[in-house]
């Protein structure tokens, strides 16, 4: 752009100075011919290094003038590219702030989720300390209950033990009553066979008089002659 506005500046200067050269060429031509060589009129002759020198800068401005024209076409092809890519980095940087628009909304839909998935990590580590301390819990309440199942197994067991021993005790008194019993009945039975016995004592003693005078008879008998036989 500079460089364009810098060759507008040198063609408007040069299209001044021409212009300003005609005017005074105009100004200085005469309204009627006139033969003085050196007067600057219209139809004057110039000297020949004059209009050589003349001729040269014309040429030169021309070749400037040509040269400006071509840069300025130059200048003008380089303003419509400048100004395509202008457009075109408008364009790339409407789409670039798109892409920003939509990667922020996607960052921020990202973060949301972030946020989401922490709240749901942190939700999850909290019910997992809740459920560690209930595994806790029911560890301790389980520990408990075994020893208080140990305990009921050992009252349980000495019960038995007990009742073991109350059963042993039992057994022995039934044996030692079925042998009192035994001995009773032994008991019995001696007194029996010794009633009977001073029973049969009694009934002897009784029956002695009897036998005595029954003997005593049959004593008289044999004492008494007996008659002779008839012969």
């Amino acid at each position: 752009m500079k460089t364009l506005s810098l060759a507008l500046l040198a063609v408007a200067a040069l299209t001044s100075s021409v212009e300003a050269g005609r005017g005074r060429a105009a100004a200085n031509c005469c309204p009627t011919p006139v033969a003085a060589p050196t007067q600057g009129c219209c139809y004057s002759i110039l000297p020949y290094h004059i209009a050589l020198q003349r001729a040269a800068d014309a040429d030169k401005a021309e070749a400037q003038v040509k040269e400006l024209h071509a840069q300025l076409a130059q200048l003008k092809q380089e303003l419509v590219a400048a100004k395509d890519d202008k457009a075109a980095a408008l364009k790339r940087a409407d789409e670039a702030e798109a892409r920003a628009v939509a990667s922020q909304q996607q960052a921020e839909e990202q973060t949301k989720l972030a946020a989401a998935e922490k709240a749901n990590a942190d939700e999850s580590a909290k019910q997992a300390a809740n459920a560690k301390k209930a595994a806790k819990q029911a560890k301790d309440e389980a520990a408990a209950s075994k020893a208080t199942a140990d305990t009921a197994v050992a009252d349980a067991k000495t019960a038995q033990e007990a009742a073991a021993k109350s059963n042993a005790a039992a057994t022995q008194a039934q044996e030692a009553a079925a042998k009192l019993q035994a001995e009773n009945n032994t008991l019995k039975q001696s007194l029996a066979d010794l009633q009977k016995k001073l029973d049969d004592m009694a009934k002897a003693k009784e029956e002695q008089p009897a036998k005595k005078e029954e003997a005593a008879t049959v004593e008289d008998k044999n004492d008494t002659p007996k008659e002779p036989e008839s012969l």
